[in-house]
């Protein structure tokens, strides 16, 4: 059971990845089968993100967190508000087409240029058939300036009907050995455990005395080392290899995907490492 005030929920479904906050507390509330509040509204100081309320009375609180750069979050945004995608309503354009760029582009700069590419290269009958990687090697004219602002696919589809002069432009994607690399897993999180942004949230949740647990729930986007993101998709059973290293006082920690949720992984002091979705203790 899940409780958020107004300004809560209203703030946190204006980040990048939408109301992660609640997506969160709901994981937490499905695996304790307890009621989960979120309480942070910015107006007092020193408020963890949760609260959770035991039947026997306890109480826990945690700290929610994404781990992203800018560039990733603010392409994030952009895409979930569909600020990739570009229309012309030029009466010559007949083709429909996708564009690929990495989060790193400088999206303004662009566009400014990309209608004028893409009409020279309707012009030029320029079609790449297919959105795989500009070869320079066999790339016309017009794919190879996309290249040097920053395009990395191209593609066009020559009777689109209505959705012709529609560019679709999505985010660079990520991908990796489908094998395991449990050392590199280990390396990140230990290492982001030890680092800044984990410090500020146990400065915070180590700030309250009258609680009995303290949780931390990280969400991990796609800027994260490929090998973290292949063991948290869902054919994966494996775990993280050793315990994390959490200061003294922080009871409970959690990792979950912010941009495509997988697996939820939680580590707890009386279980260990599991994945969430196999001990659901409620719906």
């Amino acid at each position: 059971m899940i409780f958020a005030g107004e300004a809560v929920a209203r703030r946190d479904a204006q980040g990048p990845y939408g109301d992660f906050e609640y997506r969160a507390a709901r994981v937490v509330a499905r695996a304790t089968g307890e009621r989960v509040v979120l309480q942070d509204d910015n107006l007092r100081p020193r408020t963890p993100d949760l609260r959770i309320e035991y039947a026997d009375g306890r109480r826990g609180v945690g700290e929610i967190v994404t781990v992203t750069d800018g560039q990733r979050a603010a392409e994030s945004a952009a895409f979930a508000d569909g600020g990739l995608d570009l229309q012309i309503n030029a009466l010559q354009w007949q083709w429909q087409w996708w564009v690929t760029a990495p989060a790193s582009v400088d999206r303004r700069q662009l566009q400014a240029s990309l209608i004028e590419v893409l009409a020279q290269m309707e012009t030029d009958n320029e079609r790449p058939l297919t959105l795989t990687p500009i070869d320079p090697a066999t790339a016309g004219p017009g794919a190879l300036k996309l290249l040097s602002l920053g395009v990395t696919e191209v593609a066009a589809n020559s009777a689109p009907g209505e959705r012709r002069g529609h560019v679709h432009w999505q985010p660079e994607g990520i991908g990796g050995e489908l094998g395991l690399d449990l050392a590199s897993v280990d390396r990140w999180l230990q290492g982001f455990l030890r680092g800044p942004l984990a410090a500020k949230k146990f400065v915070k949740l180590m700030a309250l005395t009258d609680v009995s647990e303290r949780h931390l729930f990280v969400g991990v986007s796609w800027s994260v080392p490929w090998a973290f993101i292949r063991l948290l998709e869902l054919d994966v059973d494996a775990l993280p290899p050793r315990p994390p290293c959490l200061p003294a006082g922080i009871s409970h920690l959690w990792i979950w995907g912010c941009e495509l949720p997988d697996r939820a992984l939680a580590r707890w002091p009386d279980r260990g490492w599991f994945d969430v979705a196999r001990r659901w203790a409620t719906d």
